[in-house]
């Protein structure tokens, strides 16, 4: 592992696909290497994406080894399970965890927003999940299962699963208002730097005066990077701490009241955190099917793109429409 990840550091991009490609990936040793359920789940990609909620649940301790697992499997799935990068993984659901019960103890009742939430693992952590404190908890992925899962896991009113991709939010098809949380957690670990900005400035609109802004990615000093990206066939975009503030550069200090960045205890992920500043309450939109102006001081909680429209804090308009009737039915990473 060592050793892959200094060839990883010295080779170009490609040199390093080249060496992944022709030599890794046909080196008798992968064949051993993949008898770890761990490994060859992420090298397969059973749901078409590297990373999955059920590749994190290995890491988790939720899922364990198959039954049919080798012995060799099995200590290799033993030896990477306390590595660097599960290690984070898993201090990272912490501190989302902590910041949720953060929340909820600033404003009752709070309404949380996830996005690519996956098998949202980190509400089992939550004393104010658990407890029932959380107003409302929106949940979004573009993944199916993952949704199914937490379902599953966490019945109740208040949790809403959004089936949605982050370019349905992007493209602002579909917004949310008034949250005094929004986050993302593995999501940023596979976006471009520009996509990476707007998305940040966008999660930043929905917040409600007060409300904070979560978002966390793999630094590119993990000591795991060349055994992920050869034989788990897994890549991320890792930043440095000047590149996620670079992520939240569409939003200017007028807006916030604090930002700061901080890593997890293994020192493998990066959080960027912002908090908005207090501001006077109340917003102005047009409903649908209304003539002229309402004031309203919650918002739409969901506004999908259809009929109607909207007016934007910054003056622009956009097409969309109140959908409150049927939460989680449409609806998605991250």
């Amino acid at each position: 592992m060592q050793r892959l990840s200094e060839i990883r550091r010295t080779s170009d991009a490609v040199e390093w696909d080249a060496i992944f490609q022709s030599q890794a990936l046909n080196h008798p040793i992968s064949r051993l290497i993949w008898q770890d359920p761990f490994t060859e789940h992420s090298f397969r990609r059973p749901r078409g994406y590297p990373g999955d909620a059920s590749l994190l649940d290995y890491i988790y301790g939720i899922r364990p080894a198959p039954v049919e697992t080798s012995s060799l499997g099995a200590k290799i799935f033993k030896f990477n399970s306390d590595r660097q990068a599960p290690k984070s993984v898993r201090s990272r659901a912490e501190v989302l965890a902590r910041t949720i019960d953060e929340v909820a103890e600033q404003h009752p009742s709070p309404r949380v927003l996830s996005i690519a939430c996956g098998h949202l693992r980190e509400a089992q952590q939550s004393k104010a999940v658990v407890s029932g404190r959380i107003g409302q908890f929106l949940a979004l992925d573009q993944d199916e299962e993952s949704l199914a899962e937490v379902r599953r896991s966490y019945p109740g009113e208040g949790l809403q699963t959004i089936k949605q991709s982050v370019r349905s939010i992007l493209a602002e098809n579909i917004r949310f208002d008034d949250l005094d949380l929004v986050y993302a957690a593995g999501l940023y670990d596979y976006l471009s730097d520009r996509v990476a900005s707007r998305l940040t400035r966008l999660m930043f609109d929905m917040l409600a005066p007060g409300g904070r802004l979560l978002i966390a990615n793999f630094a590119p000093s993990l000591q795991d990077i060349g055994y992920m990206e050869s034989f788990m066939g897994w890549k991320l975009i890792y930043r440095e701490a000047d590149q996620m503030v670079a992520c939240g550069g569409e939003i200017s200090s007028s807006e916030w009241k604090s930002h700061r960045l901080f890593w997890d205890q293994h020192e493998s992920i990066i959080f960027l955190e912002i908090t908005k500043r207090e501001a006077r309450k109340g917003s102005l939109m047009v409903m649908p099917g209304l003539n002229g102006k309402v004031a309203l001081t919650g918002m739409a909680k969901v506004q999908l793109a259809d009929t109607g429209s909207v007016k934007r804090r910054n003056g622009t308009r956009h097409r969309s429409v109140r959908d409150d009737s049927q939460p989680g039915s449409e609806f998605r990473k991250s």
